[in-house]
């Protein structure tokens, strides 16, 4: 009978190294993936960009001071992006999509809620290795750019960092009364929390 047992529990741990060696193949393959799929998306966006540059904005100044003002993109392969974010210190360089879903966020990284123009952009992206998952090595004063579409750059710096609920949406999209213009979040290290990373213009 121990024999019995025995061969039963050396067999359930093999299963399980076995098991977590596919999870770990599987989180790497999707992971290059991903990487492969943005890459290739933000060559396009630079070639883009670049072009913009120097051209009139696509927004006019009252559509921008409106309440609801609509960001110039870019559609590439079947979605809509907003522009370019880098991050040098953890050589992050990632197109952004306009609006976030699960198919979405297999591809880049994605805009959660808020806009550029009204300091409350919220980004949001899957803890990849070739995504968001540098973003929880981002030390406070690290340098944040965002190149919108229509080729103008935003220039940020890394403020506070902190550890939130999965739950808890309105903490990760709140910008405290405007303390911060740009808040870029991931998963943690155990996958249970969201590590946020907060940002303010630089003046």
């Amino acid at each position: 009978m121990k024999r019995a047992f025995s061969v039963i529990f050396m067999l359930v741990g093999v299963l399980c190294v076995v098991a977590a060696f596919w999870l770990v193949k599987y989180n790497q393959d999707e992971s290059e993936a991903a990487g492969k799929d943005s890459a290739r998306v933000l060559d396009s966006l630079q070639v883009t960009i670049s072009d913009n540059i120097g051209e009139p904005s696509t927004v006019s100044p009252y559509e921008a001071l409106s309440d609801n003002p609509q960001m110039s993109v870019e559609f590439i392969e079947g979605y809509n992006y907003i522009g370019v974010l880098e991050i040098p210190s953890v050589k992050i360089l990632l197109p952004v999509m306009d609006t976030c879903d699960y198919e979405r966020l297999s591809i880049a990284p994605c805009r959660f809620t808020g806009t550029y123009y009204t300091n409350d952009l919220v980004i949001c992206g899957h803890n990849y290795s070739t995504h968001f998952w540098p973003l929880l090595d981002v030390n406070i004063g690290a340098d944040v750019y965002l190149t919108t579409t229509d080729g103008n750059v935003y220039k940020y710096i890394v403020v506070n960092r902190e550890d939130v609920a999965p739950t808890a949406v309105d903490t990760i999209i709140n910008n405290n009364n405007g303390e911060w213009d740009l808040t870029l979040f991931t998963c943690d290290f155990s996958g249970q929390n969201r590590c946020c990373v907060r940002c303010v213009l630089k003046k």
